[in-house]
């Protein structure tokens, strides 16, 4: 059997070329294997350098909570300190020497329109007060508001604010008690 040189020649050059696709293959695949082991490394970076920031973000905010905490309990310490600095328990009553039904002596003294800071009397804003206490004085009553020195009174302490108002009916249901004062600016 005679092998015609053709033949071989084409079987020579047919598994030459099958032999390259098998190499061009390999090389392929080990191509798209680095790409592969590539990509996973640079994704395992991202993802160390995501975890890292993220770290570092939940450091941050930790500080960040850790000083507003600080600067709440400042600000609440102050706020403790300033109470007890500026405002007082004090007894509070009521009196109403414009009142038609006033009684002289014990609701006012001389004349009732008139305080005794010469101002004249202004029913839910004028106070009287002790010595203490300069006539101009802005004071916040808890339960009342905002008020103003204006008027003394024989049975006035320095511990003792009288509120102004228009009736007896508004003084009784002001009452005898303790309330929270505040005194606002001083009166000169």
């Amino acid at each position: 059997m005679k092998v015609n040189a053709k033949i071989l020649l084409t079987i020579f050059l047919t598994l030459v070329a099958m032999i390259a696709v098998l190499i061009i293959d390999i090389e392929n695949r080990n191509l798209i294997d680095d790409k592969k082991d590539e990509l996973l490394h640079l994704q395992t970076l991202e993802i160390r350098q995501l975890k890292n920031e993220f770290q570092d973000f939940k450091e941050n905010q930790y500080k960040i909570m850790s000083k507003q905490e600080q600067i709440i309990d400042a600000q609440n310490k102050i706020l403790e300190i300033l109470e007890n600095m500026f405002s007082l328990d004090m007894e509070v009553t009521g009196y109403a020497p414009l009142d038609p039904s006033a009684v002289e002596g014990m609701c006012f003294s001389g004349d009732p329109s008139i305080t005794a800071s010469g101002h004249p009397s202004i029913p839910n804003w004028s106070i009287a007060a002790g010595h203490r206490y300069p006539f101009g004085t802005l004071m916040w009553i808890e339960g009342i508001g905002l008020r103003q020195v204006h008027d003394r009174g024989g049975m006035i302490s320095d511990n003792h604010i009288d509120v102004m108002t228009k009736t007896r009916q508004q003084s009784f249901a002001i009452g005898r008690g303790t309330r929270r004062v505040v005194v606002i600016k001083k009166g000169e």
